[in-house]
Parts: C-alpha cells; sequence; structure tokens
C-alpha cells in the first residue's frame, strides 16, 4: 500500500482531472474545441483529465479563469472577495501538492 501521502496526492490528482472533465463535458466540449482556452494541445488537457500528468502553476489560474462558477444575478464569473480570484469548477487547490506539514 502507497504512504498517506501519496494516496491524499492522488486523490486530489484525480479531484482536479474529474472537475476539469466534467466541466469541459458539461458544455458539450471535445478535448480540441477546449484545449486552446486553457493554452495547451489536446493531448496535454486528456493527460491532466486522465491523471497522468498535473497543470504547472502557471496554467491554474488559465483553468480557473476557463472554468468560472456565474453568479446568477449578474451572469459574470463569481469572484471570491477575500482572495480576489475568481471563483471556480476547477480550482488550483484540487491539483496543488500538500504542503509537508499537512501530509
Amino acid at each position: 500500500m502507497a504512504p498517506v501521502t501519496e494516496q491524499i496526492r492522488t486523490v486530489r490528482l484525480l479531484r482536479g482531472a474529474v472537475a476539469l472533465r466534467a466541466y469541459r463535458e458539461e458544455r458539450g466540449l471535445s478535448h480540441k474545441q477546449f484545449a486552446p482556452t486553457l493554452g495547451v494541445s489536446h493531448a496535454t488537457l486528456i493527460a491532466w483529465e486522465r491523471g497522468q500528468s498535473i497543470p504547472g502553476e502557471e496554467r491554474w489560474v488559465k483553468i480557473e479563469e476557463a472554468c468560472p462558477v456565474v453568479d446568477p444575478a449578474t451572469n459574470a464569473p463569481a469572484v471570491n472577495a477575500e482572495t480576489g480570484r475568481i471563483v471556480s469548477h476547477c480550482p488550483r487547490e484540487y491539483w496543488q501538492p500538500m504542503a509537508p506539514e499537512a501530509a
């Protein structure tokens, strides 16, 4: 059995992968249609969705912006008042590795 830290990392990776795939599929988009929105190839998007690789930090903001939670009152992306970041269906926390103290 894998160490607990590796198990938690795997769960986080799969959570991000599942969220990204669900967002894309709910909108009826193919990998080739959605990948340019994220600034990556469709092969990279497929790897992320399969949990075979993790987006780099430079992609987290792009993913969050591409997968916003829309405020029904304004029909605009919802923004977290505390962080100023867009509220996303695929937040960076889904992808970030655990801090050593959290392991």
